[in-house]
């Protein structure tokens, strides 16, 4: 798959991001000016001007003239959020500081394939929804996962008979009290991760020791332990806190424990990004087949 790279409307450290994020992804860079190139290309890496606020009438020509064809612009200038997905999901528009990893995770999004039936076996699961995105990993004996996206984005990782009532009551209107007594009747010993459907508030069911931590370039501290906050506080399982883009929630659940730090590895490269994040994950599968390895992130 080739990606075309605007070469004229890039800054120097943009550009060579961005051979470097297409070489990451085994995807052919083609330097770009203006034009249809005689194949199709998957996308189009390009820059936008201080102060522009409109595509660029020969990329809009490119975008015309190539059905599918997708457009990652990266902004000179700060965005109410990182990241911004616009034009039926066709264009994404990337705020500074723009670095490989936030090229990778624009270019996953185009060269993803479908994701797997979510039967909760699926070993590696992907999907990039407009304001956030899930992955996991699953290890050949770690324990079922789930995902349920009605009001809000709900993550279910264990045994469970219900996990559509798992995700009634982390959604519902109730108190949090009256919510978690619900969890622990339908979860268990289960783990629960939770977005808003606006995707401003993290809601977490953890109730064993099993790692859960929350990685932010916009928090202090930039790397928080969510599973230990959650148990200092004493007989509660539940957790609520503000969420903000770039924030990643990240766990690691299994039946059985597990000795260390199962994310030691996953905490060094968390800071590249979401994208990076799963690979680390993917690793701590393969290492701890025992393991269900899960991250969300907010765009």
């Amino acid at each position: 798959m080739a990606v075309l790279i605007a070469i004229d409307k890039l800054p120097a450290s943009a550009l060579m991001e961005a051979r470097e994020a297409c070489k990451m992804l085994g995807l052919e860079a083609n330097d770009w000016v203006s034009g249809i190139p005689a194949s199709a290309p998957v996308a189009v890496i390009s820059g936008l001007d201080h102060g522009v606020r409109r595509i660029p009438q020969d990329l809009v020509a490119l975008v015309d003239g190539i059905p599918g064809l997708q457009l990652v612009l990266c902004a000179q200038e700060p965005l109410v959020k990182p990241r911004i997905v616009v034009g039926d999901g066709r264009v994404c528009v990337l705020g500074p500081p723009i670095g490989r990893a936030n090229i990778v995770a624009a270019l996953r999004a185009v060269i993803a394939p479908p994701p797997p039936p979510l039967d909760g076996q699926a070993r590696r699961f992907e999907v990039l929804r407009r304001a956030h995105w899930v992955a996991w990993a699953r290890g050949s004996e770690g324990p079922a996962i789930s995902l349920h996206e009605e009001r809000g984005t709900t993550v279910v990782i264990g045994e469970v008979e219900d996990r559509s009532a798992i995700a009634d009551a982390m959604a519902s209107s109730q108190s949090d009290a009256d919510r978690e007594a619900a969890l622990e009747a339908v979860a268990g010993r289960a783990g629960v991760a939770h977005l808003t459907h606006d995707a401003n508030e993290w809601v977490m069911y953890w109730p064993n020791a099993c790692p859960l931590w929350l990685y932010s370039p916009n928090r202090v501290p930039a790397r928080w332990n969510v599973a230990r906050g959650i148990a200092g506080v004493a007989n509660r399982r539940m957790l609520r806190l503000p969420a903000f883009p770039a924030d990643q929630l990240v766990g690691a659940w299994s039946e059985v424990t597990v000795g260390g730090d199962p994310l030691a590895a996953v905490h060094q490269v968390a800071v590249e990004g979401g994208a990076e994040t799963i690979v680390g994950l993917e690793e701590v599968a393969a290492h701890h087949p025992q393991i269900t390895g899960v991250v969300m992130e907010v765009r």
